[in-house]
């Protein structure tokens, strides 16, 4: 039985727009119940951020050796996402 809602818990770490990639699964009908994900820690409610993809992944891999904060969607990105 593989069922969209049969999903308890999606974790997402790729370092590059996380809230881009749960946007896209979103969209696909999935619907866990719990997603894990990192946030942008120095934005907090009400700023939004929400980064855009990168396709260049050299820069990607060095911004994570260097803290990678900007890679990060905010919380209150999230809760837009989120919102039904």
């Amino acid at each position: 039985r593989n069922r969209a809602d049969d999903i308890d818990l999606l974790k997402v770490d790729v370092d590059n727009c996380d809230c881009c990639f749960v946007e896209a699964l979103l969209a696909t009908g999935l619907r866990p119940r719990l997603i894990h994900a990192e946030v942008h820690a120095f934005l907090p409610p009400p700023l939004a951020f929400r980064p855009s993809f990168r396709q260049d992944t050299s820069t990607v891999i060095l911004s994570v050796r260097e803290g990678a904060f900007h890679l990060h969607c905010s919380l209150s990105a999230y809760m837009a996402l989120l919102q039904p």
